[in-house]
């Protein structure tokens, strides 16, 4: 199942949607790796969409890869301080 979806994103035109499915995808698979590097396509499909950083962020944490999360959080947060789930995702890979 896995091999056949990853196959049907794959023969997507690239676009912001197909990328961000993909990468949805791939998360819902626990290919966390995988799926911060698809939202990064998307993300320079749509450089200021940060719905999108999010999710990169997001994923980043799920990934383990903690010093990109927390710089990647912290930027975004300044243009939305208020953000709880950017903080907690900050301060948490601030601290792993």
């Amino acid at each position: 199942l896995v091999g056949r979806t990853y196959a049907a994103l794959q023969a997507l035109p690239p676009s912001v949607q197909s990328q961000a499915a993909k990468a949805e995808r791939l998360r819902d698979f626990g290919l966390h790796k995988e799926a911060v590097e698809a939202w990064k396509k998307a993300i320079a499909l749509a450089p200021g969409n940060a719905g999108l950083q999010k999710e990169l962020i997001v994923s980043l944490y799920q990934a383990r890869d903690y010093p990109a999360c927390a710089s990647a959080a912290e930027k975004l947060l300044k243009s939305n301080p208020e953000d709880p789930e950017l903080q907690l995702l900050r301060g948490d890979a601030a601290l792993s």
